[in-house]
């Protein structure tokens, strides 16, 4: 399935769960038909890509309380858009700035405990890297705050 048009005529979806990055099948054109889909509470996708690379869909969805896709599925500015249109008790640990790993990740014989939310963002050390940190998720609150304060702007 690479196509999630048939979706659309599912307005009493409650639940929906797809894709499995692993796989090079795990290809979507395009979330669009996910924006029509009112009564969904809980999505957890893990796409190896989404053609269209659009998180716009998403922000139609205002009855979600649930929300999961992979940290680097979209860009700093587009998960901060994302946060700031989704109610504030919506639970996503994928809406956060960064991610705290359970266990370290051992890259270049350093310890990398936390991996910044967005495209292309690194695996950093929670101590030495501590500046760095604090300033993307300054960044990424202060854009949230942006998208706030004027919705008619978009993530692009």
């Amino acid at each position: 399935m690479h196509d999630l048009r048939d979706l659309q005529t599912s307005a009493s979806l409650e639940e929906l769960q797809f894709g499995d990055a692993v796989w090079s099948k795990s290809v979507f054109e395009s979330l669009e038909p996910l924006a029509t889909l009112s009564g969904l509470r809980s999505l957890n996708f893990n796409a190896k890509r989404i053609d269209d690379e659009r998180i716009e869909p998403l922000g139609e969805l205002k009855r979600l309380e649930v929300l999961s896709f992979p940290p680097r599925q979209f860009t700093t500015r587009q998960v901060a858009w994302l946060r700031a249109r989704l109610p504030a008790s919506l639970e996503s640990a994928s809406l956060a700035p960064h991610v705290q790993l359970e266990r370290p990740l051992e890259l270049g014989g350093k310890a990398r405990h936390v991996l910044l939310v967005g495209k292309r963002k690194p695996f950093l050390d929670s101590v030495t890297d501590a500046a760095r940190i604090r300033k993307h998720v300054d960044g990424f609150v202060e854009m949230v705050d942006d998208f706030r304060r004027d919705p008619t702007v978009k993530p692009d």
